[in-house]
């Protein structure tokens, strides 16, 4: 399926940057997997994984109590992390742990505000829960670089002017692990992309720290169980894709008010269910709708025969009865409709659907041929979907 652009232009002075940073590294080592190391650890080989070396050795450094930089970045931590994210710093080997102690022997600690100290752990945190040391692509992670120059596929600074985090895209890169709470410090992240990688567990039920959000896009991972309801919340989100992954739940009825600007929204090969919303239908910019391979029962409204921009309406492998509403043929930018593997009525389809096809709009329409009469589609076998 298409998935979402991910080049785009690249700014000079990032590019300058990318190259210093590169010569910086040209002295580190390069783990197994490829991953060019800029850690001042890479060559840590008293603990185990490729990770972990590229942390420092605990045993190295003196007490966090008797050290001023672990006083400093545990006054800036403490009044953001739960009591129980806050308990894994005196357990010995947790990414919190090593976290912190990276950040204590960093460059000019003693100069960062409080703000950068919690992006730039919640940053470290993540590389050692994703399992860093082993991605295809990890150029500069670790590095006294800023961590707006850290590898990513944006393509522009993924930072304002404040040196705040607003864009987090790592896609195809062989990111394994769960989500760390503490990724949701970053809470002025407007796109939050994970495509296409090895993730599993659960999502932390904490979106509601995400204020700006409007791009979120984790397909193709290994994310289970209930999805959290805060993501449902975003006013300004347009491009919703969770697809390919093992998420329960159900749609709310009221998504027009929650999400009024939603564009896209792509929820296919899910354990989704419940009935379609018929306030779908309110989405005056929705243009793509994926619902296919979930648990989804009930009729089809009419009411999705609205949205005026709609061009893929995606149905297909779900628990659906009823009729196909006629109010579909009013998608006059509809080019892709697909209804097969479900428990509709037998009926024929409105001619007025077909008239889309005639007219060289659609370009493919699919039914389960042994219930529904359709002269312009295709049954699921023959399609491509």
């Amino acid at each position: 399926k298409p998935r979402p652009v991910t080049g785009v232009p690249c700014a000079a002075w990032t590019m300058l940057a990318l190259g210093a940073a590169a010569g910086g590294a040209m002295g580190s080592s390069t783990s197994n997997s490829g991953v060019a190391v800029a850690s001042q650890f890479a060559n840590n080989n008293s603990v185990g994984s490729t990770t972990d070396r590229l942390y420092p050795d605990p045993g190295a450094l003196p007490s966090c109590s008797t050290d001023a930089n672990c006083a400093i970045i545990m006054d800036g931590l403490s009044p953001v992390l739960p009591p129980d994210v806050l308990g894994l710093f005196d357990l010995p080997g947790t990414c919190q742990t090593k976290a912190r102690d990276w950040l204590r022997t960093g460059k000019d600690i003693l100069e960062f505000k409080a703000e950068r100290i919690r992006q730039r752990y919640a940053m470290s945190v993540f590389f050692c829960e994703m399992d860093g040391g082993d991605w295809i692509q990890g150029d500069s992670w670790l590095s006294d670089l800023h961590e707006c120059d850290w590898y990513n596929k944006v393509g522009l600074d993924p930072c304002n002017r404040r040196e705040q985090m607003e864009m987090l895209r790592v896609t195809d890169n062989g990111l394994a692990g769960t989500m760390p709470v503490e990724l949701f410090i970053l809470s002025n992240l407007y796109e939050f992309t994970l495509a296409n990688n090895m993730m599993s567990g659960t999502l932390p039920q904490l979106f509601d720290k995400f204020k700006e959000l409007d791009t979120l896009v984790i397909p193709f991972n290994q994310f289970e169980g209930s999805f959290p309801h805060q993501v449902w919340e975003y006013p300004d989100m347009v491009y919703l894709d969770v697809a390919y992954n093992g998420f329960t739940g159900t749609i709310p009825t009221d998504i027009d008010t929650r999400m009024p600007n939603l564009q896209v929204a792509f929820l296919e090969n899910n354990n989704l269910s419940g009935p379609i919303p018929e306030n779908l239908g309110n989405l005056k910019q929705l243009h793509r709708l994926h619902l296919d391979d979930n648990k989804f029962t009930g009729k089809i409204s009419p009411t999705l025969g609205l949205p005026p921009r709609m061009s893929e309406l995606l149905l297909h492998d779900n628990l659906l009865t009823g009729e196909v509403p006629k109010e579909l043929g009013d998608l006059n930018r509809l080019q892709l409709l697909t209804l097969h593997f479900n428990s509709f009525d037998e009926q024929t389809i409105d001619e007025h659907i077909c008239d889309l096809m005639y007219n060289k709009q659609l370009e493919l329409a699919t039914v389960d041929k042994a219930t529904i009469s359709c002269g312009c589609c295709a049954s699921g076998e023959e399609s491509f979907v």
